[in-house]
């Protein structure tokens, strides 16, 4: 059996708690600015959370290009940045 020891320095440092939802009309973005608003004292440091996508490829031997870009959520941080929330339109996370 293997002898379990104490690290000093081990190499986990944080943990992620994530909670998915799945809707077809998602969270709007409204509803998660007043939760950051709600959070701004304990979590002073807020910046969005963003998606770009960007798609190139040829048909009938033109290029083609189709761009999207989206806010997904926020990312808040307490003052010292050791803890982290996200509010996003698809999940909830904690770290």
């Amino acid at each position: 059996m293997a002898h379990i020891r104490h690290l000093d320095r081990a190499p986990i440092a944080e943990a992620v708690i994530e909670i998915r939802v799945r809707s077809t009309a998602g969270i709007p973005l409204d509803k998660l600015a007043s939760l950051s608003a709600a959070w701004k004292a304990t979590y002073p440091h807020e910046t969005k959370v963003e998606s770009f996508a960007a798609r190139f490829g040829m048909q009938d031997g033109k290029a083609t290009s189709d761009a999207q870009h989206e806010q997904l959520g926020f990312l808040l941080k307490t003052a010292d940045k050791q803890e982290a929330v996200q509010f996003r339109t698809d999940a909830f996370a904690f770290s």
